[in-house]
């Protein structure tokens, strides 16, 4: 029987050792599992996997990685040993991960770590205190790595919370069952006109990310609370742009937007007017939003009809088309006890979008503009936009994934384009040499034909010259031959067949030949020029038999490659039908 190494400890069953583990600090479950491999694989099969949720910490006081456990009981490591990465490899249900990280700190081996670990998270939260920037490039390498992490489990993850240094907090809780979120935004205090480029690019930051964990989800109806410390209709425009991707608005049926308690004190003007720039510069470019409910703060408020007419107008000019979906405004207020009633309903029925382009471009014309097709109220006329450096970058950052769209498709018909070019060039090859072929062939066969008829003319020849040598044979006493051979000579001479030249000259035996050559003659050049011939059929039909085996050689060749032409034919359709239903999908997905 062998001996454990951890001696009586080691032979404890298995749920013993288990119920052990999960009470030892993370560094004495690490340790433990390196002196014996069973209780190593169960270490790994057990303790490892009963790990929820992950929460790292790096300043410049310290860096460690805290791991909660089922029971929420929590324990901890150092960052700066290697123990960590062998738990967050072998921690395959984490679900959660929260990461307070400093700016300029090192973090290559943390997300190297987290890039390889086989967990899909459903929930993440990102924070960066606020502090010095020693080292910016370590900043923006820092932001790169979270965006690649979103990126990962965006497909899985339901919950994402992002805090920047300068205090601004967007958190999304999405529901994919009912295609529905709930959009949480802290603005920011207000930043000093030093700070103001660091306050952009947080915000950048935080768009970025969340736009890259909602392109993939399908959103239909959200909801926007809404807390602003110095500008809410700033405050409503980044939630908005951030909450909202491009690609997910004109899919949104239901919108809600709830300021919170600290725009109490708004006066009423002021609070009206972030409702029209609202409804002026999102709601015309969501040609499918069919509810739209706003709760307001304020105890008591001055909804006049005008107001609410003055409100859907936008809305109202930018649709025209009798088919379009019925659209649902309310308006509800906080009474005493904080609850809300809806005192104020409007249901109107709009059109469907005329012309998006022109009506969301009414935002950025002239006061003075006359023609009545871009006319506005005086209230929503000019442009809204106050913080024209975060459009700036928004748009820029749109603009770039535009550019890379369509680099990447050009690329693709490029490459779609060269495979057709190339096999257009493959099968005019082999058309041209199928070409030659039968060119080659057309004048084997003519070859053949002239040489038919010269060597039936040429039998004729023989065949006339024999019968004239034998009409102008003189009277000789005739030898003492053997009869046996003058027998064998004449049944020889009689036999020759006056079928057609061609076939004459292939009747013709070696045995016959011979007779007639051994025969006597008179006419001496008579029988010389026979020889000759005899040879020169003899040659010519060689010729024309090499010459058949050739033609047949060609016509195998050419029956290969009418199979190969008809092989590629085929498959440039195949790929052009490919390249076709590529072409459609790629105008669909940028439509």
């Amino acid at each position: 029987m062998s001996s454990s190494p951890l001696g009586v400890f080691g032979a404890l069953p298995v749920d013993t050792l288990t119920t052990i583990c999960r009470h030892l600090p993370m560094n004495d479950v690490v340790t433990v599992s390196h002196l014996d491999n069973e209780l190593g694989d169960c270490v790994k099969r057990f303790i490892y996997r009963e790990l929820k949720g992950l929460k790292v910490e790096i300043n410049e006081n310290e860096s460690t990685i805290h791991f909660i456990h089922k029971d929420k009981r929590s324990t901890q490591l150092k960052l700066e040993g290697y123990a960590w990465e062998e738990v967050v490899a072998n921690a395959k249900c984490v679900e959660s991960l929260e990461m307070i990280i400093s700016k300029g700190m090192s973090t290559s081996s943390l997300f190297s770590a987290f890039r390889k670990a086989p967990f899909c998270l459903r929930s993440l939260k990102i924070q960066i205190p606020k502090g010095g920037d020693k080292f910016p490039s370590k900043t923006y390498e820092l932001r790169k790595r979270c965006y690649d992490l979103a990126t990962k489990h965006r497909s899985s993850l339901r919950h994402l919370e992002m805090t920047t240094p300068d205090g601004q907090n967007a958190y999304a809780n999405l529901n994919t069952a009912t295609s529905s979120m709930r959009f949480t935004f802290n603005q920011a205090e207000e930043p000093a006109p030093s700070e103001e480029a660091e306050h952009n690019s947080s915000h950048t930051f935080v768009y970025t990310v969340f736009h890259a964990f909602l392109n993939v989800h399908t959103i239909k109806n959200v909801t926007l609370e809404i807390g602003s410390k110095f500008d809410p209709n700033l405050a409503l425009q980044k939630a908005y742009q951030i909450a909202l991707p491009y690609s997910g608005r004109p899919i949104l049926e239901r919108l809600t937007i709830e300021f919170g308690n600290n725009l109490k004190s708004m006066n009423e003007a002021d609070m009206k007017q972030v409702l029209l720039r609202h409804v002026d510069e999102c709601h015309v470019s969501t040609p499918n939003l069919q509810h739209f409910h706003c709760s307001l703060p304020h105890d008591e408020i001055d909804l006049s009809q005008e107001f609410l007419t003055l409100l859907n107008e936008p809305v109202t000019k930018s649709r025209r088309n009798p088919k379009s979906q019925p659209y649902k405004s309310t308006i509800s207020l906080r009474t005493a006890t904080g609850q809300y009633f809806l005192p104020f309903t409007l249901y109107v029925l709009l059109n469907e979008m005329a012309d998006s382009v022109a009506s969301i471009g009414n935002r950025y014309i002239d006061s003075n503009d006359t023609d009545m097709h871009f006319l506005r109220t005086w209230a929503v006329r000019r442009c809204q936009h106050t913080d024209w450096d975060v459009c700036e970058r928004i748009r820029l950052c749109e603009l770039k994934e535009a550019r890379d769209r369509a680099a990447q498709m050009e690329k693709t018909m490029r490459w779609w384009s060269s495979c057709t070019a190339e096999w257009r060039n493959r099968w005019s090859a082999v058309r041209d040499e199928r070409n030659r072929a039968r060119e080659e062939a057309e004048t084997l066969r003519h070859n053949y034909d002239l040489l038919l008829e010269e060597k039936r003319a040429l039998a004729e020849q023989l065949y006339h010259t024999d019968s004239e040598s034998d009409e102008a044979k003189p009277e000789v006493p005739k030898p003492e031959i053997d009869g046996t051979k003058r027998n064998a000579v004449v049944q020889t001479v009689h036999s020759i067949s006056c079928d057609p030249p061609s076939i004459l000259v292939t009747s013709y035996s070696q045995a016959q030949i011979e007779a007639v050559l051994r025969e006597p003659s008179v006419d001496e050049p008579v029988e010389t020029v026979k020889s000759d011939i005899n040879e020169q059929l003899k040659a010519e039909n060689e010729f024309l038999k090499d010459q058949a085996v050739e033609l047949q050689k060609c016509r195998d060749k050419i029956e290969t490659d009418t199979k190969t032409i008809e092989d590629l034919r085929i498959r440039i359709h195949s790929m052009e039908r490919e390249l076709l239903s590529a072409k459609n999908s790629k105008r669909a997905s940028s439509s």
